[in-house]
C-alpha cells in the first residue's frame, strides 16, 4: 500500500513538472513572437503542441499556440499557411475559448487579400512589415469571402467576433458599390449589436450611403 502511494506521487510529481515545463514552452513562444521573430516562435508554439496535446486539460492552450503559429504566419505574409493554422484551430479544437477568433481571422484575411488584390484597396488595420516579401497570395472572389465571415455568424453566434464579421460583408458590399447589401449588415449590427464597438462605426456608414444611390 505505502510502495503504491509513493508511486501514485512521483507520477503526480513528474505530471505537475511536466505541464510547469510545457508552460514554460508556451511563454517563451510569446515572447519570440512579441519580438518578431516568427520562425522560432512557430517552432516553439508547435513543440508545445506536441508535448501538451495528449492532456485533455490542456487543449485550450494548444489551440492557443496553433492560433498563434496562424498569427506568426501571417506577419510574415504566409497566407495560404496562416489559413491552414486556423483551420486547424477549427478542427482540432472546435469548442476552444479562441476557435471564434480564428474563424473570423480567416475571414478578415479573405477580406483583405481579395480587396487588396482584386481591387487595389487597402485594408486600413493590415500590418505592416517590410522585413518579410509577400508570398502565397490567395485569389479568391467576393462568395468566398462572405461565407468566410458567415461562418463565424453561423458556428458562433454567441461570439464577439460576429459583428465585425458583420461589418466586413457591409465593407464589402460597399466597396462593390452594392448600397442596399451593406446597409441591410450595417443595420444587422445597430439591431443585433447596439452595444458593440462596431455600431458607432456601422452609424456612420449608413449616414454616408444616404449620399449614395442605392
Amino acid at each position: 500500500m505505502k510502495k503504491t502511494f509513493l508511486v501514485l506521487i512521483c507520477i503526480v510529481l513528474q505530471c505537475i513538472h511536466a505541464s510547469d515545463k510545457n508552460h514554460d514552452i508556451f511563454v517563451f513562444a510569446m515572447k519570440l513572437y512579441q519580438e518578431k521573430n516568427f520562425e522560432t516562435a512557430i517552432t516553439e508554439f508547435k513543440r508545445y503542441i506536441f508535448t501538451s496535446q495528449s492532456n485533455p486539460e490542456l487543449a485550450n492552450k494548444c489551440a492557443e499556440a496553433r492560433f498563434w503559429c496562424g498569427m506568426s504566419y501571417y506577419r510574415m505574409k504566409r497566407y495560404l499557411r496562416t489559413v491552414r493554422e486556423f483551420e486547424l484551430v477549427l478542427s482540432a479544437y472546435p469548442e476552444s475559448e479562441i476557435a471564434p477568433n480564428a474563424a473570423f481571422q480567416i475571414g478578415k484575411l479573405y477580406f483583405i487579400t481579395y480587396t487588396k488584390n482584386s481591387l487595389g484597396y487597402y485594408y486600413a488595420e493590415e500590418e505592416k512589415d517590410d522585413d518579410y516579401a509577400d508570398e502565397e497570395i490567395l485569389v479568391i472572389n467576393p462568395d468566398d469571402v462572405i461565407q468566410a465571415l458567415m461562418y463565424v455568424q453561423r458556428n458562433y453566434p454567441e461570439s464577439s467576433f460576429v459583428d465585425d464579421a458583420y461589418f466586413l460583408i457591409g465593407q464589402l458590399y460597399e466597396i462593390n458599390k452594392n448600397y442596399s447589401q451593406a446597409r441591410e449588415y450595417y443595420e444587422k449590427i445597430l439591431d443585433e449589436f447596439p452595444e458593440s464597438n462596431k455600431s458607432h462605426e456601422a452609424k456612420r456608414r449608413l449616414n454616408e450611403l444616404l449620399f449614395k444611390r442605392l
